[in-house]
């Protein structure tokens, strides 16, 4: 599943205030997703958490990506943002922080 998908539907759920069809949208999403490994992933982003936890990546770095351009269409997939995210959160040591910012 694409990330752009899974954020389509958090937007929509924080766009009603029925609890039905808060339910609908979660259900549908979830059951469009991979069992073996989206689920456990897509949940946890919709919860606002990242199964990695604390990646150490700071406000900083993020304000400076504010500058790229993005994509001309969604092409992120939801297991490959959270393979970086894992590769991220596995970065440590001295001039951790110099990696993430190059």
């Amino acid at each position: 599943m694409l990330l752009a998908e899974l954020v389509q539907v958090s937007e929509a759920i924080a766009s009603t205030r029925s609890r039905t069809s808060k339910i609908e949208l979660l259900a549908t999403l979830i059951a469009r997703l991979a069992p073996e490994r989206e689920i456990g992933i897509g949940v946890s982003y919709l919860a606002g958490n990242l199964p990695q936890g604390r990646i150490g990546v700071g406000y900083k770095v993020l304000q400076e990506l504010r500058s790229v351009a993005p994509a001309a269409s969604a092409t992120l997939e939801l297991r490959v943002v959270d393979d970086a995210l894992m590769r991220i959160a596995q970065i440590s040591g001295a001039g951790s922080v110099a990696c993430l910012t190059r």
